[in-house]
């Protein structure tokens, strides 16, 4: 069976990364990228890898402060406001995109 680490990590990591492969591949449709479609699929791989790298680090300090009840932990989980905020502005450009 997958621990929750594994799980959290997945469900965290995948939703935001799912709706930015659905805005790119809309805005691919509709023609959004004709002239920079190389840049834009290096952004892609590029915002994949960091958002990875921050969900990964964020699940981290969630199961920590939820194992040990600690103030300390939360408190760090709450420092790290700029991984909601990353996440928070892809899923608006992913609305965006999807608009238009």
């Amino acid at each position: 069976m997958y621990s929750k680490f594994f799980i959290y990590r997945v469900i965290i990591c995948a939703i935001p990364i799912i709706l930015m492969d659905i805005a790119l591949i809309s805005a691919m449709i509709t023609g959004g990228y004709e002239g920079n479609l190389k840049a834009a699929i290096l952004a892609v791989i590029v915002f994949h890898i960091l958002l990875y790298i921050l969900a990964r680090k964020q699940v981290k300090l969630l199961m920590q402060a939820f194992k040990q009840n600690g103030f300390k932990e939360i408190n760090n989980l709450f420092n790290m406001k700029y991984v909601f905020l990353i996440i928070f502005f892809m899923v608006l450009i992913a609305i965006k995109l999807m608009r238009y």
